[in-house]
């Protein structure tokens, strides 16, 4: 929580990167989830 706390010191706009980070991740294991998926259900 650290780097939180320091981020809004630094202004609020400063955790949006934080925030970028763990939205494009999720989009991108969601992504690798649904061709491991459909690469099983193939085979």
């Amino acid at each position: 929580m650290v780097g939180l706390a320091v981020a809004l010191d630094f202004g609020g706009l400063a955790v949006l990167p934080l925030i970028a980070y763990h939205a494009i991740q999720l989009l991108v294991d969601t992504v690798l989830a649904d061709r491991y998926r459909v690469a099983d259900d193939n085979q």
